[in-house]
């Protein structure tokens, strides 16, 4: 059932958002989908500085364990704090009623393309499908908040469009990414 919500969202259909928003017993599966992808991120990314530098594009330094923790800590806290600021945002300027933890769980399906950052240590192919990874789980949370909200798309990615610079201006101050 979770991998069939998580097909239905990564393919930007708004009802399999509206679905889970209304089923409290969805919360822990969206959850899980971000613990996942924190995991398969921070496995990825520890490979890929084990493989020699002529494998990418980017040569990947080793991973320890304080930058797999932070790593992974990243999504872990990332994810909240994205889902907070495009619902805050989206209270504060549109009014919106919905609960938030309908919210978290579309959001927390709506995560899952961020799965694509453990494929970074395939050569040639990581590197671009974590990069596509960003723009699509912007637009699964855009079409998520669209449909559990009822904001216009434009209203939406413009909620969710802020969150992401929040959190990205929070990840280069907290140094989390390197500047």
């Amino acid at each position: 059932m979770l991998v069939h919500d998580v097909v239905r969202a990564a393919r930007l259909d708004r009802s399999a958002f509206q679905r889970l928003a209304a089923d409290a017993s969805r919360t822990r599966g969206g959850l899980a989908v971000v613990v996942a992808v924190a995991v398969l991120s921070t496995l990825g990314t520890g490979v890929a500085g084990l493989l020699p530098d002529d494998w990418f594009l980017q040569p990947h330094a080793p991973l320890t364990l304080a930058g797999a923790l932070r790593h992974g800590g990243a999504h872990l806290v990332g994810f909240p704090l994205l889902s907070g600021v495009a619902y805050l945002t989206a209270f504060g300027l549109f009014g919106v009623d919905t609960g938030f933890l309908a919210v978290i769980r579309s959001f927390g399906i709506a995560y899952a393309p961020m799965g694509l950052g453990g494929l970074v240590f395939i050569p040639y192919v990581g590197a671009p499908a974590s990069v596509l990874s960003v723009p699509w789980t912007a637009a699964t949370m855009t079409v998520a908040l669209s449909a559990v909200t009822r904001l216009s798309t434009g209203q939406a990615a413009a909620c969710v469009g802020w969150a992401f610079v929040l959190m990205t201006l929070g990840f280069y101050l907290s140094g989390v990414v390197p500047g």
